[in-house]
């Protein structure tokens, strides 16, 4: 199974059980695959979003959950 595989299975287990209402034009699957993104490399939300292209700042991130 390749990384991006794992992710995807992950992301649609965690729409599956933890919904999530988002403000802004970002989804609960952009939060998870940030989140999951960061944890899985040991890395912070900031560094993590700069790495990625069409996703919200770090604190973009935080202020889009309810």
């Amino acid at each position: 199974m390749t990384d991006e595989a794992t992710l995807e299975v992950a992301v649609d287990c965690l729409l599956e059980h933890l919904p999530i209402e988002m403000e802004g034009g970002y989804s609960p699957e952009d939060l998870f695959e940030i989140l999951l993104r960061a944890a899985s490399r040991g890395d912070n939300l900031e560094h993590t979003v700069k790495q990625l292209e069409g996703v919200p700042s770090g604190n973009g991130v935080i202020t889009s959950t309810n």
